[in-house]
């Protein structure tokens, strides 16, 4: 599967994402086709979440950072 360019990661693009994931309906493949995102940025995603970090946004597109 070839992916165009991700796309920026809104703080609310990630909420809908972890949403989706959590509500158990989605597959890590699903999100990221459903996203255009790599499976790597859906599980970095899912990993900072679990591991309670605070994501910051940051910048005009909204673009997170973690602390």
């Amino acid at each position: 599967m070839t992916l165009s360019r991700p796309k920026k990661m809104t703080a609310e693009t990630i909420a809908e994402l972890l949403r989706l994931y959590k509500g158990g309906g989605w597959t890590i493949t699903q999100l990221g086709i459903h996203f255009k995102v790599d499976r790597t940025v859906i599980h970095y995603w899912i990993e900072k979440d679990k591991q309670g970090e605070s994501l910051i946004p940051v910048g005009k597109g909204g673009r997170m950072k973690s602390r």
